[in-house]
């Protein structure tokens, strides 16, 4: 088309070499051909009235067959695969029809495609091809056991199946479908259509699935045909393997959960014994974590910070009785009750500060308890 447009389509001969080697180097091609409208390739008909190719005015309708020399397709110009892709200026695909090769029919089926210059159609380029090939790849599919498959046109008409005497009729006239108007509508929108048809061998499934053809607006069907018992046979065995293996998929998903949680609560389980031992008394003892992460290190932290904070304390406080002790010559009894007067006020401090944002309030609340340990503490001595 471009070299149409651009003037420079190549010579009738140039071209009748190309047509011929097309058609020679693919087996499946029966015949290819072109179909010119008058003076629309080269604008030379008048040179080449009744040439190989032309007819009596010209008109460049050369075709190639198998074990045939060039002919003319004069005599097909009213055919529907030249009038129909004039008209629409799409891909046309013709219904199969028997052709008689070596002495065998072998179905063939016309596929053309128009030729367009800057919108003007000038003529189709067309093959025809065997459905040999077709029919044996279709006719070799089973499905399930007893099952089959086979190849419609948007028609209905049945252009392959294992069944000779069925070809070329309409499935909607052989009491293969139960729903023929739902049928006709799916065919005429080029959906897919799916019923169950009650059958001598019993219930049997029929599914139409449309192979889009293309740059046109044709379609053809591809019919799978199989016992419902067989499919449902088939059915049920795939649930069980299906349940079977979401069963072994939980029980190792259980258990990689398990192993996840009991490692990470390893760290927590840790802690926990660590903080009884020290409510035990053994303030002393070490928190291995150089192993925690995250939160369980944050933790360990804490911890570590407050038994730190803890001995301290104890440490202030076995102190100031040591020294009172020494200074006061208090008894054993009374130091240690002084001890748990020290011990009291840090604890109403924390207990009434806790939540207090102003520094100042913290201070007069911290103040007011000092006050009344040193209040107890003198009451104590001064009835010593």
């Amino acid at each position: 088309a471009l070299a149409l447009a651009e003037g420079q389509e190549p010579s009738r001969d140039v071209l009748n070499t190309m047509l011929r080697g097309v058609q020679r180097n693919n087996p499946d091609l029966f015949g290819v051909g072109a179909m010119w409208e008058p003076n629309a390739y080269d604008g030379k008909d008048a040179d080449y009235r009744s040439a190989p190719g032309c007819d009596a005015s010209g008109r460049y309708l050369p075709y190639f067959a198998t074990g045939a020399e060039i002919s003319d397709q004069g005599d097909q110009l009213t055919s529907a695969y030249y009038t129909v892709p004039k008209s629409t200026h799409k891909t046309y695909i013709a219904h199969p029809q028997p052709y008689t090769i070596n002495g065998k029919s072998v179905p063939m089926s016309t596929v053309v495609y128009p030729v367009m210059v800057n919108g003007s159609f000038r003529g189709t380029v067309l093959v025809d091809i065997s459905l040999a090939r077709f029919t044996q790849i279709i006719t070799d599919i089973k499905a399930y056991t007893t099952g089959y498959a086979a190849l419609l046109n948007d028609q209905g008409k049945i252009m392959v199946h294992h069944r000779k005497d069925l070809l070329d009729k309409s499935v909607f006239d052989i009491g293969a479908l139960r729903n023929k108007t739902a049928a006709t509508t799916a065919f005429k929108a080029g959906q897919p259509y799916f019923e169950e048809v009650s059958a001598p061998g019993g219930v049997v499934l029929r599914y139409f699935h449309p192979i889009p053809i293309a740059g046109s607006d044709q379609h053809w069907y591809l019919s799978i045909t199989a016992p419902e018992s067989e499919v449902m046979a088939q059915a049920t065995a795939i649930s069980r393997l299906t349940l079977t293996l979401c069963g072994a998929l939980l029980a190792v998903l259980l258990l990689a959960v398990f192993l996840l949680v009991r490692s990470s609560l390893q760290p927590v389980n840790y802690l926990a014994r660590t903080a009884e031992v020290i409510a035990g008394g053994d303030l002393q003892h070490s928190i291995n974590d150089a192993a925690f992460g995250g939160e369980m290190k944050t933790l360990s932290t804490a911890l570590k910070g407050m038994i730190h904070s803890l001995l301290q304390t104890i440490g202030k406080a076995e102190a100031l009785a040591a020294e009172a002790k020494e200074e006061l010559g208090l008894s054993a009894e009374e130091a240690t009750h002084l001890r748990e007067l020290f011990f009291e006020k840090l604890d109403k401090t924390e207990r009434l500060t806790r939540g207090v944002a102003d520094p100042a309030e913290r201070s007069q609340i911290a103040k007011r308890i000092h006050q009344e340990f040193t209040q107890k503490l003198y009451g104590s001595y001064n009835r010593r």
